[in-house]
């Protein structure tokens, strides 16, 4: 495969290509068990799908709709999260009351705000194929991981022992944000391609 550049396919029946459990496993692995581990051995030249250029490309949208995942997924997080510290009740009152767990929320909520317009600045990028599109990508990819990977440990907070619970959904929210802000590139990996493109 030495000096093979571009992007290619590999059928499944192909000699050289394994898909399964293989290997290492890591976190991502044990969060989301559907994930195929695919090794591949060998190319035709009939299965190459474009050049170079173009798996960086399918990279960053890859990449950004991860990032639009994560919002949507603090968003969520968020919502549960409110929603019941405004019916629990601890000392007579809603918990959703206190000064430190409305700062908590609002700091969430402040971080998911900022998150969502790099998503869509970045989206706006890719769409009209400007040179900055991979920078704007790696910002939005790391504001978005960092922002649902935070408002996760708050939703969780506020919902104490219930969130950890498997019968009440936040625990699905928590794992797949934890796997997304991992894939395609986590924030540090991001943050550095953000700062290579600067020249930092």
């Amino acid at each position: 495969s030495a000096g093979l550049g571009g992007t290619w396919v590999a059928s499944r029946v192909d000699a050289g290509v394994t898909i399964g459990p293989e290997g290492r496993r890591d976190l991502a692995d044990v969060l989301d068990p559907g994930r195929h581990v695919v090794t591949l051995g060998a190319w035709r030249s009939a299965d190459q799908l474009g050049g170079p250029g173009d798996a960086a490309a399918a990279f960053d949208r890859g990449a950004l709709a991860v990032a639009a995942q994560l919002v949507g997924l603090g968003r969520r997080m968020l919502d549960l999260t409110v929603g019941y510290v405004v019916e629990r009740r601890q000392f007579g009152v809603p918990i959703g009351s206190f000064q430190a767990v409305k700062h908590h929320l609002a700091g969430a909520a402040l971080r998911l705000e900022f998150a969502a317009p790099a998503v869509y600045g970045a989206a706006w990028s890719l769409a009209c194929g400007q040179p900055s599109a991979a920078r704007d990508v790696s910002v939005a990819k790391a504001l978005a991981s960092d922002a649902a990977r935070l408002t996760g440990r708050i939703a969780l907070q506020g919902h104490g022992a219930i969130g950890y619970t498997t019968e009440y959904d936040l625990h699905l929210y928590l794992k797949r944000a934890e796997v997304l802000a991992r894939s395609w590139g986590d924030a540090a990996w991001h943050r550095d391609r953000v700062a290579s493109h600067l020249g930092i």
